[in-house]
């Protein structure tokens, strides 16, 4: 089966408290509407409307090259649903968050070097956020 966005996000900039899993100080979007993605086996995805995300958490110093919205913009909520909710009420392993950010990256024009160095910053400093508990949080903020 072909993975596939079936509910667009929608976005705007969030005001409130920052979320436990963003690093204090870092800009966050909130979805105004839900986001659902069917991966590759078929499984439906759900990250409500409400969900806050800082989308990438990519060091502003390479934001020029690698932004944190855009065209890895679906990709980055769909991460971040996972890194902060996945462990805790879903049950999926840190690899699993990190193989959909690929997956669904894969589905946009993006430039191959592009895709792999995204992925490889989720590997390696998404890490942060797994062992610091984001996983467990219980619910997400609600606008």
């Amino acid at each position: 089966m072909q993975p596939k966005i079936v509910e667009w996000p929608h976005v705007k900039q969030w005001t409130g408290a920052t979320p436990p899993w963003v690093d204090e100080g870092r800009p966050c979007m909130v979805l105004t509407a839900r986001m659902v993605y069917r991966t590759a086996a078929g499984q439906l995805i759900i990250v409500p409307a409400g969900y806050v995300t800082d989308l990438a958490s990519i060091p502003r110093f390479l934001w020029s090259v690698l932004p944190p919205h855009g065209e890895l913009m679906t990709a980055a909520i769909l991460h971040d649903w996972l890194c902060s909710h996945g462990g805790g009420l879903l049950g999926v392993p840190r690899s699993y968050a990190d193989g959909l950010f690929k997956q669904c990256a894969g589905l946009y024009p993006v430039t191959p070097w592009k895709r792999k160095a995204s992925y490889r910053a989720v590997r390696v400093c998404g890490r942060g956020g797994w062992v610091n508990g984001w996983h467990t949080w219980p619910e997400p903020i609600t606008a």
